[in-house]
């Protein structure tokens, strides 16, 4: 199954170490979403359950084929902690990723800061 990450579970970061360091690394892509990362947690939201499709942009995921049984447990952490599943198109097929529910999503922006495109890649280096 392939499989498309971001945050925690990229290269360098806690989960990919617990779930994905023996996992073939197929490349980069991109996803579209409205990135937030309030307490220091990426949160991913599709635009249109957010009511801001027009703030939309695009995010680099990694890509990894995975067993069946990883993207399970994958998925369990994820449903978990309140995202969701979603099939998206990438340069290596159709991949699974995780968008936060939009119940997450803080309207009066207290404690979350919107970060673009160049922030999130710096918050993996």
């Amino acid at each position: 199954m392939l499989i498309a990450v971001y945050g925690s579970l990229k290269r360098g970061f806690w989960n990919y170490d617990r779930f994905l360091k023996d996992a073939k690394f197929l490349g980069e892509s991109t996803v579209k979403g409205v990135m937030t990362m309030p307490m220091g947690y990426p949160y991913l939201f599709k635009g249109a359950d957010i009511k801001k499709s027009n703030n939309e942009l695009d995010h680099t995921v990694e890509i990894y084929d995975v067993a069946d049984s990883i993207g399970e447990t994958i998925g369990m952490m994820e449903r978990g902690s309140g995202y969701y599943e979603v099939s998206v198109p990438t340069e290596h097929g159709e991949a699974t990723t995780y968008y936060a529910r939009h119940e997450l999503y803080n309207k009066d922006h207290q404690m979350v800061e919107k970060y673009d495109q160049e922030t999130y890649n710096n918050y993996r280096s």
